[in-house]
């Protein structure tokens, strides 16, 4: 610390060449660099976030070579584009629930790639947040009666109220 009181500081450069490609591994330097690759060596066939995408799928798919869940939905880059969801929008169908969270809707995952998946005017977050969709509720409650759905004989309902409607025996 000078005498000044003032604390001392230090600057670094650091020169990188933006170039085109200059490894030739397929993976333009600056997208190299700016996911802290090396632009100097060939790094395409490699896996950075051990996700089971190579950087050059990566790059392919615009996705964070760094991280094995681009858009922190819960699902990694490649069970997203297997599941045909967008890896860099946590909520590809815009219903508010995030496309990991609809597919881990039990008994049965809701679509993240529909907003409404049983196309019944609400989505999907509506009807979890609100208990509205009797049809998942009822396999739930079939589930644990240790019957299936071929047991019975399910006849939609829709009611302003599911979970109230269902409560009352309505």
């Amino acid at each position: 610390i000078p005498e000044s009181g003032e604390e001392a500081r230090s600057h670094a450069i650091q020169i990188v060449n933006m170039g085109p490609d200059g490894d030739r591994d397929g993976l333009p330097d600056a997208w190299e660099f700016t996911h802290q690759l090396r632009p100097d060596f060939n790094d395409a066939a490699l896996d950075a976030d051990a996700d089971g995408l190579i950087n050059s799928a990566e790059f392919a798919q615009q996705t964070n070579p760094r991280r094995a869940d681009t858009d922190d939905d819960g699902l990694s880059d490649p069970m997203e584009i297997s599941a045909s969801t967008n890896p860099l929008i946590a909520d590809t169908d815009e219903d508010g629930l995030t496309d990991g969270a609809e597919l881990a809707v039990k008994p049965l995952p809701t679509n993240p790639l529909l907003p409404d998946s049983d196309g019944d005017g609400r989505t999907d977050a509506e009807e979890i947040s609100r208990g509205t969709d009797p049809f998942f509720f009822l396999l739930r409650s079939l589930k644990e009666a240790g019957l299936s759905q071929s047991d019975v004989e399910i006849v939609s309902l829709q009611h302003g109220d599911g979970r109230l409607a269902l409560q009352k025996g309505d």
